[in-house]
């Protein structure tokens, strides 16, 4: 639907069906004259060079990769030993994921493009969640990617040496239609929600909000240790002073070290948190569940409510076998202010990498976003973590039947000693 412009900042872009569907798509935009903009972090693209830069010889695309590794090549040990020696720049990544067109409308969350976010894997798919405006905030989204565009850590496509040659662009495309084919009844379906999107959408038919949206976003100096204040950081603490009766938070990788005396302080004025997380076993960067571990115990004794994602929980959308895992960054405080964006309750989200958060202003809206949280937090999806006795349980339901175990559960011995082993030795602030 796009017509004039589409801009698109994303951490992580894999080769893989989910982002040759999206290709696809960017190119019909720019075949019809809809200029095209794509900024991507180099931690999030494959070590070898990655077919994205391609489109960048599109006469109406351009791409540029965000401070990117000095040598670009398949070898594990050379991109280690990079990180190693250039550790400052290359730990301080862009986390930003959002998707603009028009310089009016907005996608904004936790997605990265790659097929475990668009339940395209048959092991392992990611609960996520976004939101899109249509407005004002969508214009603010659209100035802070103008900010990271003209940085000087985001570089052209055509600096890079890997596609010397032109041709391979339209290599590239008949590539992309030999894979849409192989998975045409995949694609298939894609195209049928999209299309019936874009009808809702035409006969007015779509569900709306109006509300009060404010964007926020990092500035991209973060990225060399540059920023003065956190303005993110202090929003969100600010929100959390002024909550008055509950704060419910979905997030995926939670190390609250600069959260925890918040956290305390909520509970200690009387307001209800519930908190849900991954579980050892749905979490897909088992080492940050390390640094979760170390504040669990004491927040369920303070009164939090904690919940953990079960790794079975089942959804429509994700394949049958497939493992689950959660991804999405919400907070909705008093039922009527929610956030949505990229931010985690770490400290890397908070020190190091750039995010982008967006502030709702709506009871109406924040109501129909607890509902899902609610069922989140379900036993049927998540595990209800207790504290018995001075002890630690795990709490759910099963076929029907209530299961109460005594360790993080759905993982084997090593991995709950390894984890408590990381816990001890790990800084925090890495994680």
């Amino acid at each position: 639907m796009a017509e004039r412009s589409i801009e698109m900042q994303t951490y992580i872009f894999k080769n893989d069906l989910s982002s040759m569907v999206l290709l696809r798509e960017m190119m019909l935009a720019a075949d019809r004259g809809v200029k095209v903009r794509i900024l991507v972090d180099d931690v999030g693209l494959p070590p070898k060079s990655s077919e994205l830069m391609l489109l960048g010889y599109h006469p109406n695309v351009e791409v540029r990769i965000f401070n990117p590794f000095k040598y670009r090549i398949p070898n594990g040990t050379l991109r280690f030993s990079q990180v190693a020696l250039d550790f400052h720049r290359i730990n301080r990544r862009i986390h930003n994921k959002y998707f603009i067109a028009d310089g009016a409308v907005m996608l904004v969350g936790g997605r990265n493009i790659s097929k475990e976010y668009f339940d395209l894997d048959f092991e392992f798919n990611f609960l996520d969640a976004d939101v899109c405006f249509i407005g004002e905030a969508a214009g603010s989204g659209l100035a802070s990617f103008n900010q990271y565009w003209d940085f000087h850590m985001s570089i052209p496509s055509s600096y890079f040496p890997e596609h010397p040659d032109p041709e391979e662009l339209g290599e590239f495309q008949a590539e992309i239609d030999k894979k849409i084919k192989e998975s045409q009844d995949d694609v298939s379906r894609l195209s049928e929600e999209s299309d019936a999107i874009i009808a809702r959408y035409t006969s007015r038919k779509f569900p709306d909000y109006w509300v009060k949206a404010r964007f926020l976003a990092d500035p991209p100096e973060k990225a060399e240790g540059l920023m003065v204040g956190n303005k993110i950081f202090d929003e969100v603490n600010a929100l959390l002073d002024n909550a008055r009766s509950s704060v419910y938070i979905s997030n995926a990788y939670v190390v609250p070290l600069d959260f925890y005396q918040k956290f305390n302080e909520l509970r200690y004025r009387g307001v209800e948190v519930r908190l849900s997380t991954n579980s050892l076993s749905s979490n897909d960067v088992w080492p940050v569940y390390s640094g979760w571990i170390n504040y669990r115990s004491d927040l369920i004794d303070r009164g939090v409510r904690v919940h953990e994602f079960r790794h079975d929980a089942r959804f429509d959308r994700s394949p049958k076998d497939a493992k689950s895992g959660l991804h999405s960054k919400i907070i909705v405080i008093d039922g009527r202010y929610s956030v949505f964006g990229s931010l985690n309750l770490d400290p890397r989200s908070v020190w190091l990498n750039t995010e982008t958060i967006v502030v709702i202003d709506s009871e109406d809206f924040s109501q129909a976003v607890l509902e899902t949280l609610q069922d989140e937090m379900s036993h049927e999806k998540s595990w209800e973590v207790r504290r018995m006795k001075g002890r630690t349980t795990w709490e759910t339901v099963r076929d029907g039947e209530k299961v109460t175990v005594g360790h993080s559960p759905d993982v084997f011995a090593l991995k709950r000693v390894l984890a408590k082993l990381v816990s001890y030795v790990v800084p925090e602030w890495l994680l």
